[in-house]
């Protein structure tokens, strides 16, 4: 039985801040075994289960994050500010015509981030 959709299904997702492979800050999924110490954080934002509306506000977190004084939270050495961020969507992606890069102000999508003091 085939699914209805396979890009864009996900309502809810919560994204992590933090380093990718490179060494780079970034904000998405993370990847690797705490028992490797291979901890790193990878872009959301070409993974086809997130909605085009959160990869619009992925986008604002990226340049947030590149732009900050503070570095993302890493659980290894417990050092860091910037931690997870939760978004949840309210409505259809399929509603959206075309993706552009600002956010329809008819979105319904609640945005809360974490940040570790």
């Amino acid at each position: 039985m085939e699914a209805d959709r396979r890009d864009g299904y996900r309502n809810k997702c919560e994204f992590t801040f933090g380093l990718n492979g490179k060494g780079e800050r970034s904000v998405g999924f993370r990847t690797g075994r705490y028992k490797d110490r291979t901890l790193q954080v990878e872009d959301a934002r070409i993974v086809p289960i997130v909605t085009n509306r959160m990869k619009l506000a992925l986008q604002q977190c990226y340049d947030l994050i590149q732009k900050s004084q503070f570095a993302p939270y890493c659980p290894a050495s417990y050092t860091g500010h910037w931690n997870v961020v939760m978004m949840r969507q309210g409505g259809s992606d399929s509603d959206e015509p075309e993706v552009t890069d600002q956010l329809p102000e008819t979105l319904s999508m609640s945005i809360i981030i974490t940040l570790i003091s």
